[in-house]
């Protein structure tokens, strides 16, 4: 009797195993395309993937709706796997719209933030997308928008096209809920990791190349290292003729979380994990620390989001 018992609650955990199999592993996915979408699609298990989401025009603004289900299967992810091959995320494809370069051109392929190590003259205007989630939606697996796409300008500028998003989510998901175009999990309430677009009229911290609200100059930020430390060094030039005007070095590296300018003035606000907030005001050509100003309130800071 033992010996029969034992069987079959082996064949009842192998059994388990091939369930869980089925739905989880990659190799049952296949690819789909629906309207806009690129969808992962696992039958047996009932369950699908968003990935690739692709437009055929331009517009000032873009609005996704992520289907419900395929076929009447669930979609109940950003982003997976097919097959063998690493995570497909969930991305918008734009490079058609804005990337013009020749193949043999630097500007022939998408940029990541290392744009704050670039030694050229751009400008960054944000594309934004309006994301409506639907009601079964479980997990975040991979996205990929925090990208910068070159265009090259009439007068030989550059310009990078960054997607930002607004997300709302439905109420009837279970795991995730919005506010204020942003997506949260529901149980932690912890901020899920998109490029979020900034309300209207706000400034924020951040570690690219940035300008100051003339144009007048801008701001770069490198990494200096030590024997003992790594220090931020904020080098301010010259936008016309990238003439070099001054650097002050306002944090550790592991602290750093970003510079702001003002919206019209040429103080530099900084923000660190370990000192908080504090300005660098221009006294004649260089940049000293003021810490009797008081933040705008028009400047967005790391802890406005925690405390969301």
């Amino acid at each position: 009797m033992k010996k029969v018992i034992t069987i079959i609650l082996s064949v009842v955990l192998l059994l388990s195993i091939s369930a869980f199999f089925i739905l989880e592993t990659p190799l049952f996915y296949t690819s789909e395309e629906t309207g806009d979408f690129t969808i992962g699609v696992n039958e047996l298990g009932n369950k699908c993937f968003v990935c690739t989401c692709k437009f055929t025009e331009v517009h000032d603004e873009y609005t996704i709706i992520i289907p419900d289900d395929y076929n009447n299967i669930p979609i109940t992810q950003f982003g997976g796997a097919f097959g063998k091959g690493a995570p497909a995320p969930f991305m918008v494809d734009i490079a058609d719209f804005y990337m013009n370069a020749p193949e043999d051109s630097e500007f022939d392929s998408v940029y990541s933030k290392t744009l704050i190590e670039s030694d050229f003259k751009f400008t960054i205007e944000n594309v934004l997308f309006n994301i409506s989630i639907g009601k079964n939606i479980k997990k975040i697996e991979r996205i990929s928008l925090d990208e910068y796409y070159p265009h090259i300008n009439e007068d030989e500028t550059i310009t990078f096209y960054h997607p930002v998003v607004k997300i709302n989510c439905s109420e009837d998901n279970e795991y995730f809920y919005s506010k204020d175009g942003k997506l949260y999990d529901k149980k932690t309430d912890k901020l899920i990791d998109f490029p979020y677009a900034s309300k209207e009229g706000l400034k924020e911290f951040t570690s690219e190349k940035t300008f100051s609200y003339d144009n007048k100059y801008y701001a770069i930020q490198t990494v200096e290292e030590t024997e003992d430390v790594s220090n931020i060094i904020v080098s301010v030039y010259t936008t016309e003729n990238d003439e070099f005007v001054a650097s002050f070095s306002p944090a550790r590296a592991m602290d750093f979380w970003g510079i702001c300018w003002e919206k019209d003035s040429y103080n530099i606000w900084i923000q660190s994990s370990d000192i908080g907030i504090y300005c660098y005001k221009l006294d004649e050509n260089n940049w000293i620390l003021d810490e009797s100003l008081e933040l705008p309130d028009y400047i967005k800071t790391r802890y406005d989001e925690l405390e969301m």
